[in-house]
């Protein structure tokens, strides 16, 4: 049997919940999904117990990717679905692949646990596996930057202006036209979070139905659908193309002058206007070339590299006249 799931180390619970084997000759393994841990003990005091257990981590020398709590729901075949099962909370560590052992996870897991116990947790288990850190946000927006830049005109499309394009993941397969229309704090937030303001439609595949947030299920706001990413590459390539043209231009005025061996005051000022002329182009050329790496190397996966923020709030009230 193939399995694609991570690899599990250790688990704290294991004899006294041991998973079922998958039995027959199409047996399959349980479908489960990750919840929170909200409205547990374990959520009530993360916040002081979490540095901790990361400590205890690092004083072990384990070489983790993440230190997380879930809670694991177990789904009964279909059409059996009284078979549902919620399991209980579980810190649950991701450590870099072939850096742990079973045995050094077991005694790190006996302290937590331990731990855990001092606060009044109880009923806790901690699950060991193997995780590789992915970024799930893409980088800031690109600085705007004035004319003195080659790629002044074409990083518009990323930059931290207003009318940034941007649209949902719930949203992005219309690929319609859109922007933000203003950034904020709120006066009463001290958390420093910004917050944009765009029209309903740009946010939700059916405008007239209010946006409940669930943090479970957050529709995330991106920078550019792939159709105007695209345009956006298409047009730094053009830019490129044209400033190869001016550079070739400019290397023919040169060699034409040079030509000439005019050695007057103007034909040694226009000499070293067209030098610098060149100069500029083919700097102009490898920016807008570097640019052009970093946007596809840094950007073009849509769903994880542009990533700016979720929806927050979209309160929508139909008139009785428009209905």
């Amino acid at each position: 049997m193939v399995c694609d799931c991570p690899e599990l180390i250790y688990r704290s619970d294991y004899h006294t919940t041991p998973f079922a084997k998958p039995t027959g000759k199409f047996g399959q393994v349980p479908v489960k999904s990750v919840h929170g841990v909200f409205h547990t003990p374990l959520n009530t005091v993360w916040g002081t117990v979490g540095p901790q257990i990361r400590d205890v981590v690092e004083a072990h020398s384990v070489k983790y990717s993440s230190i997380d709590t879930a809670r694991f729901y177990t789904h009964g075949p279909p059409g059996e679905e009284e078979k549902d099962s919620l399991g209980p909370s579980v810190v649950w560590m991701g450590v870099r692949p072939g850096s742990t052992s079973a045995d050094t996870a077991h005694d790190v897991s006996q302290v937590i646990l331990t731990l855990l116990e001092k606060n009044e947790v109880t009923g806790v288990a901690v699950e060991w596996r193997e995780a590789v850190v992915q970024r799930l946000a893409g980088p800031p927006h690109l600085r705007s930057t004035d004319t003195t830049d080659a790629t002044f005109q074409v990083r518009r499309f990323l930059a931290n202006l207003l009318a940034i394009p941007i649209t949902t993941a719930s949203n992005e397969k219309y690929d319609a036209p859109s922007s933000t229309t203003m950034f904020f704090h709120p006066t009463r937030d001290e958390s420093g979070k910004v917050y944009g303001l765009t029209n309903c439609h740009v946010l939700r595949e059916n405008p007239t139905v209010d946006y409940e947030l669930e943090e479970e299920l957050e529709d995330h706001v991106r920078v550019c659908g792939m159709r105007r990413f695209q345009r956006g590459l298409a047009e730094i390539m053009k830019a490129t193309a044209d400033a190869v043209h001016d550079g070739q231009i400019a290397t023919g005025d040169l060699v034409r002058h040079q030509a000439t061996k005019d050695q007057s005051k103007m034909g040694v000022r226009k000499m070293e206007r067209l030098e610098a002329t060149l100069k500029r182009k083919n700097e102009d050329i490898a920016d807008l070339e570097d640019f052009h790496t970093d946007v596809t190397n840094n950007r073009s996966n849509i769903s994880l590299q542009c990533n700016i923020g979720h929806v927050v709030y979209a309160d929508v009230k139909v008139d009785e006249a428009d209905t």
